[in-house]
């Protein structure tokens, strides 16, 4: 059902078009389907949907689909970095729960106008489109943005569900498959803008003696509560992951390494202080080593910051445990 009447002499396009949209395959060819037909409809250049997870009122571009603007992949990346800029000014002034809000946005004098597609806890996916000078949203065109908003949401349902594959069973952060994943891409996205990240490896101290002590039950039920601990120690926009057993990892976006140590002392004292409440009287808890590397000082590959975050994670055991520990730690001494 259209939520807007539209002329009837677009009706036939608009039903082609609907027809186009439902039988692609992926989320790239949906908006390269979408961009065809504005371009045959409207005169429209093109479209792109950008995705941004959310870090505070801060947007942090996490990836882009279609590129209808430039052949130039370096020029393109800029325009959106530009596009980006602007639509995250101009989300503030919005309502946190508009998914409908429409923006007109001009970067260096071309006029796009933006559509907030999803925008949800973890992410905004933002439609946008160059808009020809003189060209005022009509219903036709209205229409056809509903359309892909409506497909997209499908598209956005499903990855939804693949990601249910990287989350892990027992604590419901993100698990191991998700973690070379995840470093890959922010290595590479370091690496293309010259900016820096960090990472935490969080072991618990004598987390056997819990299992030992008070069997596996209460042991699986405490690694979920310092789960919870954990998440509340860093920013939203950072990720938390079950390594393995009582080990963790923290990725945190654009921490150098003297950040990374004020969060990893945050992380060790919210461990530290947790106390898991049991039936009878008495209380579980225990404290945590934390190894940190830092990109790129302590390495420019996924093996080579696990490594090194490990190897400090290590350390901080062989020094006492319940510390943290980094390259810049070591070098002055624990």
């Amino acid at each position: 059902m259209l939520s807007e009447p539209i002329s009837a002499i677009f009706s036939a396009s608009y039903f082609s078009l609907e027809d186009k949209l439902r039988s692609v395959e992926n989320a790239e060819e949906l908006v390269q389907a979408f961009s065809s037909s504005l371009g045959e409809l409207f005169l429209i250049e093109g479209a792109g949907l950008l995705i941004a997870r959310k870090a505070g009122r801060k947007l942090i571009k996490e990836r882009m689909l279609g590129s209808p603007y430039s052949s130039s992949a370096d020029d393109l990346s800029k325009i959106q970095d530009e596009l980006l800029d602007k639509i995250q000014s101009i989300l503030l002034l919005s309502s946190e729960s508009s998914s409908k809000a429409s923006y007109r946005v001009k970067v260096r004098g071309r006029d796009y106008r933006a559509h907030v597609v999803v925008n949800c806890s973890e992410a905004t996916h933002v439609l946008f489109f160059l808009n020809p000078t003189g060209l005022e949203s009509t219903k036709d065109l209205d229409a056809t943005v509903g359309l892909f908003e409506h497909e997209w949401q499908w598209f956005d349902k499903l990855e939804r569900a693949n990601r249910l594959n990287f989350l892990d069973d027992l604590t419901g952060l993100y698990n191991y498959r998700f973690l070379e994943d995840a470093l890959n891409k922010e290595i590479a996205r370091c690496s293309r803008y010259e900016e820096v990240f960090s990472m935490l490896f969080v072991d618990l101290d004598n987390f056997k003696s819990v299992n030992d002590s008070h069997g596996h039950v209460v042991g699986s039920k405490f690694l979920k509560g310092v789960g919870s601990e954990l998440i509340l120690a860093v920013r939203e926009v950072d990720f938390v992951i079950r390594y393995g057993g009582d080990e963790f990892v923290i990725i945190l976006l654009n921490a150098g390494q003297g950040e990374a140590e004020i969060v990893a002392e945050r992380v060790r004292e919210r461990v530290e202080s947790y106390q898991m409440m049991l039936d009878k009287s008495g209380y579980v808890q225990t404290t945590a080593s934390i190894g940190i590397s830092s990109y790129p000082d302590d390495g420019v590959t996924t093996q080579s910051m696990l490594n090194v975050a490990d190897r400090n994670m290590y350390l901080v055991k062989d020094a006492g445990k319940n510390h943290f520990m980094s390259s810049q730690v070591r070098e002055h001494g624990i």
